[in-house]
């Protein structure tokens, strides 16, 4: 199996998954360990500067099983497919930070027949992302279609973003991610293959079995371009998952206010009311 992208998702996943005895593990990333790496993911101190690869790879090796094969490629995720390392693979995770990417692993495993797990945070940490695209079921376009179109039309690169601590997302969606595995390779239950979670508490989790969408610009049979103009929506985001707005319960919806104003306010102001008739009609009794 192949894992793309050794920040604080990848790096963590990995070895989740050669702890758990998966015996031959790829992983893939371009990019090298920065100290702003190191609050959110397991690298040393002395790994700054170093390729991620190696150095997962290197720090690896300590925690893995006798029997356990690790291959890694410094390099893109586009590079890795083009040289035919990914074929043959049982399963493959996308923990990129971009969606041109996400959208060529897509097109990729889709062509191969190979499970993916594509997970992600939103560039305000608060929210995690899994999906499960498995042959014959939806594929990640399907669960984000216009992200899909703009990222095989547009390629990019960006760096690792810099953000704040947020090991604790990371590992949210490190668990989610490795349960999905397992349901892939042995037989745990699984009912779901979208998971959308908000740790801020504002928002309800969704936890949904999509399924195939007939106008899929990938996977529906109908040609990129026609949805573009058909059925995208432009959005105002870059990365991973559109922010969250945190607003006040309560605030910004007219009939919850109205119902604030019925069921708290009047009623407070009756009861001032009659205490002060009660209390007019005490003091000229007396």
């Amino acid at each position: 199996m192949w894992i793309f992208g050794c920040n604080g998702l990848g790096r963590t996943t990995a070895e989740f998954v050669i702890r758990k005895g998966y015996g031959r593990v790829g992983l893939c990333d371009p990019d090298t360990v920065e100290t702003s790496n190191l609050h959110r993911t397991l690298w040393r101190h002395d790994a700054v500067g170093e390729f991620k690869v190696i150095q997962a790879i290197t720090e690896l090796c300590e925690v893995a099983p006798g029997k356990t094969e690790l291959l890694g490629y410094v390099g893109t995720l586009e590079e890795t497919f083009s040289d035919g390392l990914v074929s043959g693979a049982t399963a493959c995770i996308v923990g990129i930070d971009n969606d041109s990417g996400r959208a060529h692993a897509a097109t990729e495993l889709l062509k191969a027949e190979i499970p993916g797990i594509f997970f992600a945070l939103s560039k305000d940490t608060y929210t995690y992302e899994v999906f499960v695209q498995q042959p014959g079921g939806p594929c990640w376009a399907c669960a984000h279609p216009d992200r899909y179109v703009q990222g095989i039309s547009y390629f990019e690169t960006t760096a690792c973003p810099k953000v704040p601590s947020i090991a604790d997302p990371c590992l949210v969606a490190v668990g989610l991610c490795s349960y999905a595995l397992d349901s892939l390779i042995m037989n745990r239950p699984r009912s779901w293959n979208f998971r959308q979670g908000h740790l801020h508490g504002e928002l309800p989790e969704r936890i949904q079995r999509l399924e195939r969408r007939s106008d899929c610009p990938l996977c529906g049979g109908n040609p990129t371009e026609r949805f573009r103009q058909s059925r995208m929506v432009p959005h105002a985001y870059e990365g991973t998952i559109p922010e969250q707005r945190l607003t006040r319960r309560g605030t910004d919806r007219p009939h919850q206010l109205a119902s604030n104003l019925l069921g708290f306010v009047l009623p407070t102001c009756l009861r001032c009311f009659l205490r002060s008739r009660f209390w007019l009609a005490n003091s000229f009794s007396s």
